[in-house]
């Protein structure tokens, strides 16, 4: 009996362990060893493929709206705390702009969205050249 407890134990404890393997295994990828510079210049390359897009007047089937926006940079800074810092201090990232206005009356009511998302592009393609 002590010993099917013991075992039971060392079987729970080995449990936890695996679980916490899965759970930082993450940590060890090797991207994650990447210097930011390089990393900064495949963020470009993707950028430059899938430039940030701000639209006024096109009407958006997901957002409901005639204003609609999708942005790489932002994307790529979503994936982790590393990724958002590299995409920050990447002024580039943020300068590939692909603008849309069309004239259209129901979208007057979204021009302060519009001009939200294309000042913060801005701003943040300015950060390093200041």
């Amino acid at each position: 009996a002590q010993l099917e407890a013991a075992i039971s134990v060392l079987k729970y404890k080995r449990k936890c362990l695996q679980d916490y393997v899965v759970k930082y295994r993450s940590l060890l990828v090797p991207i994650r060893r990447l210097p930011p510079e390089v990393l900064s210049l495949i963020f470009l390359t993707y950028c430059r493929q899938y430039p940030n897009q701000i639209s006024l007047g096109t009407f958006s089937l997901f957002l409901g709206t005639p204003s609609n926006h999708r942005s790489s940079s932002i994307l790529l800074s979503w994936v982790s705390i590393g990724w958002r810092r590299v995409a920050l201090e990447s002024p580039r990232l943020w300068s590939y702009l692909d603008l849309s206005i069309e004239d259209d009356p129901r979208s007057q009511k979204y021009m302060a969205r519009f001009q939200y998302f294309l000042s913060f592009h801005l701003k943040q393609s300015l950060c390093g050249y200041r």
